[in-house]
């Protein structure tokens, strides 16, 4: 990387010493090497950076050993996740409160019902 900075300096600067020092030949040879770096840099860093992008976005092989690793999660599925598990937690803490001041015996099969079927949501949640 730091070819680019440094060698379009080096190329001028021996451009003026070759014209301080009346060489011509090397004077026309360095300004055509000047202008091939300036030509083909820029589109030999771009294709560097193009390349380490392609490797970034490629998803990585799994190896047939490696097979039973766990998986790194995105952001968006994290929060996908997160949120149903959340609100599952809250829902039993409220469920539990409401079985604990229920004094109608027929709503316990139903809030019995509800509290299962938020247990079996936070036990999907926690798996992943």
């Amino acid at each position: 990387m730091i070819y680019v900075y440094i060698s379009p300096l080096h190329i001028v600067t021996l451009i003026l010493i070759s014209i301080i020092f009346i060489i011509d030949w090397l004077t026309k040879v360095l300004i055509y090497i000047f202008l091939v770096n300036l030509m083909l840099l820029p589109g030999l860093l771009l294709y560097k950076e193009e390349a380490k992008d392609k490797d970034m976005r490629q998803p990585q092989i799994i190896k047939e050993e490696n097979r039973h690793a766990k998986k790194m999660l995105t952001a968006n599925e994290i929060v996908l996740l997160w949120t149903p598990y959340i609100q599952n937690s809250m829902a039993l803490s409220l469920q539990e409160y409401s079985k604990l001041i229920n004094e109608d015996k027929t709503l316990e099969p139903i809030i019995n019902l509800a509290r299962d079927i938020r247990e079996n949501g936070v036990q999907q949640c926690r798996f992943f």
